[in-house]
């Protein structure tokens, strides 16, 4: 059942948000909790949405979305910032249900679009893609 986190969920999600920011960016950003909850506080409190789901009561993953404006048109768009289903709990639909339910506030929000960012090689990216998510850009990196 996927429901918006309460207290006792979100104790629960700061003790592993490092580890899913670390996850979730291959590495790129091992961070510990602190600064996974630095952003996720941040994300929250400028009117963000936390949803769980859990499987016999206890935390089998969530995600974190909320809106940001277009950097072009300045129109509002739905931004999905972290989804994180626990290892034991993956391959169960657990993903794919907390991305429609997200999608569905959004869009009952009046919301047309929403976007994500994702590393290469990412196991979620065959799920993104299998519900719609389309590549728009890709960001490149170098070491100077």
């Amino acid at each position: 059942m996927i429901t918006c986190a309460s207290q006792d969920d979100l104790e629960i999600i700061a003790q592993y948000t490092g580890q899913a920011m670390t996850e979730g960016t291959l590495g790129s950003y091992a961070v510990g909790n602190e600064a996974a909850n630095s952003m996720m506080t941040h994300v929250l409190k400028n009117d963000g949405t936390l949803f769980v789901v859990k499987e016999d009561d206890k935390l089998a993953g969530w995600v974190l979305f909320g809106t940001i404006k277009d950097s072009i048109t300045a129109e509002p768009q739905g931004f999905i910032y972290e989804l994180f289903v626990f290892e034991h709990n993956r391959k169960k639909g657990y993903g794919k249900a907390l991305l429609v339910a997200c999608m569905e506030e959004l869009r009952h929000q009046g919301l047309r679009e929403v976007k994500l960012a994702v590393y290469e090689g990412n196991s979620a990216l065959a799920l993104y893609e299998q519900i719609g998510f389309t590549t728009m850009k890709r960001t490149m990196n170098r070491t100077l």
